[in-house]
């Protein structure tokens, strides 16, 4: 109904000291009734925002659940008013959040490497491990393994093929072969080792991730050779998303 404004009186105002310096001093029950009735109009159930005081609306005049989205303004819930991890996955729109709002980093969730020692380890048809990674514990993302080396693969007077593995835990994930020459007239032979990258799926969980060698026949000698001048090697697991 608005604001309350008073009935008006038989000498045409609207208080009854008004009425009684115009001459109309006899106050009619009928008057007093009518602004009562005002009155009672408003407050049964007639109250609007412009019969409330500002502030009037405290938390303990507000019902449990009664506060509807459609009774919250745009933009009038700010980050303080929201609980520590009360944003889950289900509340964020597909392909909502943007480059510019993730963190630092934010996609790397665990990471690890291990460094190659210099060596110069003869290669057998028996594979043997040449670097291993700390255990890297992951929540189900993809793992990037990348190894690197200042290393390589040397022979004299034999030919054969050198395979490198990447193993996860004690199973195989990744092969890379190599074929070596020997150098001519009994010569020395040299391949580099093969840079290795290769995105892995291992599930949640505590992982290990080694490398290994060997090469196909026992004949002649080839050696694993990490030089001492240089990085000899190093091996990066890296938990994507």
């Amino acid at each position: 109904m608005g604001l309350v404004t008073r009935n008006t009186k038989t000498g045409g105002n609207t208080t009854f000291a008004a009425e009684y310096a115009a001459g109309f001093r006899t106050i009619k029950a009928s008057e007093v009734d009518a602004d009562f009735k005002t009155l009672y109009d408003v407050v049964n159930g007639n109250l609007e925002s412009t019969n409330l005081g500002a502030n009037a609306v405290g938390t303990t005049q507000l019902q449990n659940l009664a506060v509807t989205a459609a009774k919250l303004g745009a933009l009038a819930v700010e980050e303080a008013k929201i609980a520590a991890n009360a944003v889950t996955t289900t509340k964020i729109l597909d392909q909502a959040v943007t480059k510019a709002k993730l963190g630092i980093q934010s996609i790397v969730q665990s990471f690890q490497y291990g460094v190659l020692a210099q060596q110069s380890t003869g290669i057998t048809v028996t594979p043997q491990q040449v670097l291993a990674v700390p255990a890297i514990s992951v929540r189900g993302g993809y793992v990037l393994c990348v190894a690197s080396w200042g290393a390589a693969y040397v022979t004299t007077g034999v030919s054969d093929l050198i395979h490198m593995q990447l193993r996860l835990g004690g199973s195989t994930v990744y092969t890379i072969t190599r074929q070596i020459y020997s150098g001519d007239s009994g010569g020395i032979g040299v391949v580099s080792a093969p840079t290795m990258i290769y995105l892995d799926n291992p599930g949640s969980g505590t992982h290990t991730y080694t490398i290994w060698i060997y090469r196909d026949s026992a004949t002649g000698v080839v050696n694993f050779q990490a030089m001492a001048t240089a990085t000899n090697g190093v091996l990066y697991a890296i938990e994507l998303s």
